[in-house]
């Protein structure tokens, strides 16, 4: 809320001031959202969550669009001008970390903009039975992994380790 006066100036003599106005100005169109969703997981797996998404004083419905389809997808591409849900799903093909801009637009509103980020992590590998053991060592064993570049073994002795080391070979 704002209040304003005027005085009537001649010549650089100004008169009284006049009475005092008030005036309220329009809140603008305004978009927001809720908590933005943050993905971890297996990567070729495929998880959605939900980002709320609410509008204010808006003329026009609200439009959704990704900077890149390439890892994530909306279920939507607008909704309703007071707002809503949209379900993101993450399906990532590659390890490591991805993010997309999500933005959110409508008449006379700031364009707004999310980042959206995931993490891809490699499938567990699958431990299979030691063998070559006698009594003072073993070979350790697993299945390979496509999308693993290396592998971090871990042998204990009760509940002590014993090696910790990190290795580029599969199967074994």
């Amino acid at each position: 809320t704002y209040s304003y006066t005027v005085k009537a100036v001649n010549n650089d003599i100004a008169s009284e001031e006049s009475n005092s106005i008030e005036a309220t100005t329009l809140v603008g169109a305004v978009i927001t959202y809720g908590t933005i969703p943050v993905f971890y997981q297996e990567v070729n797996s495929s998880e959605s969550k939900a980002l709320t998404i609410n509008g204010s004083y808006l003329t026009d419905k609200i439009t959704l669009s990704l900077s890149s389809e390439e890892y994530f997808t909306l279920d939507k591409e607008e909704i309703d001008i007071t707002g809503g849900n949209v379900n993101i799903t993450y399906q990532p093909s590659t390890v490591g970390e991805h993010e997309v801009n999500l933005t959110l637009n409508s008449l006379n509103a700031t364009e707004v903009t999310v980042k959206i980020t995931g993490t891809a992590i490699p499938v567990p590998v699958l431990a299979t039975a030691a063998t070559d053991i006698d009594n003072t060592s073993f070979t350790a064993n697993w299945e390979a992994n496509d999308n693993a570049t290396d592998y971090l073994l871990t042998v204990k002795q009760g509940e002590t380790i014993v090696i910790e080391d990190k290795s580029s070979e599969g199967a074994n």
